[in-house]
């Protein structure tokens, strides 16, 4: 005899970029390291991304720790802001600035981003 079984209850989603998002509305609360272990931890983009405006808007260390490593992002969104915030002095930044200012290949926002910092 077959049992009929129940189809499993829909779970809300909480997906990180909404939570996210909702996050950036609160900056004035912030920082929080939770939004720290996202950018840490996780391979979507859009939280990475949303993580990062966090956490440059409210993480005091953002410029000489994480802007740094955002230079390297593979979305271009997540580097201008990286050039806009990062601290030159950080080991490697400035480099890292100047080659994103002078590459063809990279976007024009980046590219404004890193020559406005170097001027």
């Amino acid at each position: 005899m077959l049992r009929r079984v129940a189809p499993p209850r829909p779970r809300p989603d909480h997906h990180p970029c909404s939570l996210l998002e909702v996050l950036e509305h609160l900056v004035a609360f912030g920082p929080w390291p939770e939004v720290a272990k996202v950018y840490r931890t996780t391979q979507l983009s859009c939280a990475r991304e949303r993580a990062i405006r966090i956490m440059a808007q409210t993480d005091p260390g953002f410029a000489t720790t994480a802007a740094v490593d955002c230079l390297w992002d593979c979305e271009s969104e997540t580097r201008r802001i990286a050039c806009e915030r990062v601290d030159l002095d950080a080991p490697g930044a400035r480099e890292r600035v100047e080659a994103l200012a002078a590459d063809p290949w990279e976007s024009e926002q980046v590219r404004d981003a890193a020559r406005a910092r170097l001027t």
